[in-house]
């Protein structure tokens, strides 16, 4: 299986379970799934797609295309959706100042650690899916080999260099003969 698919496929993975860690909590409530929110199903089912993409198809080839540019979108949803909800949560609406349980409710409100790994898993997928992408391999076997030399000796031809202190008898030979090409 193509590393490109295996880091797609755990990131997802873990995605998809951040739905059922928790998202916040408070002191006597307890904690919050992201389950019980909207957007967590949500993030569940952007999630799913890249799950997918990464099982479906040839799984020795990275993705490419179509299911590379869902993996994208979907995952960068998720994420969107994750800082969306962390925005709501990080900025309640206006209450009554004289209401005892929202002055409680501002003071012991934690943000959960599941919503943290949703954002990151969100943004690292796309990161993930463009840096381990391989180039296309070539679908022939044929053209992977390499030409092996033919087995035949070919005759070499031992070149024969004139004695330094005998007069060069082929001078005209080394001459340049480009004069004599047709123009």
């Amino acid at each position: 299986m193509c590393k490109q698919r295996i880091a797609i496929l755990f990131l997802a993975l873990l995605g998809i379970s951040t739905t059922f860690m928790p998202w916040t909590s408070m002191p006597v409530i307890g904690s919050m799934p992201g389950t019980e929110t909207s957007l967590g199903w949500i993030s569940f089912v952007m999630f799913f797609i890249p799950l997918l993409s990464s099982i479906i198809g040839r799984l020795s080839n990275s993705l490419k295309r179509i299911p590379l540019v869902l993996t994208i979108i979907t995952s960068l949803t998720a994420g969107g959706a994750g800082c969306l909800q962390l925005y709501v949560l990080m900025n309640p609406p206006e209450t009554d100042e004289y209401d005892p349980f929202s002055a409680l409710f501002q003071e012991h409100f934690t943000i959960g650690f599941g919503l943290y790994i949703l954002i990151i898993t969100g943004f690292a997928i796309p990161v993930v899916a463009l840096l381990l992408n391989e180039k296309r391999k070539s679908p022939h076997p044929i053209v992977k080999k390499k030409m092996k030399p033919a087995k035949t000796p070919i005759l070499e031809v031992e070149e024969q260099k004139a004695p330094e202190n005998e007069v060069d008898t082929n001078k005209e030979d080394k001459e340049d003969h480009s004069r004599f090409m047709p123009s």
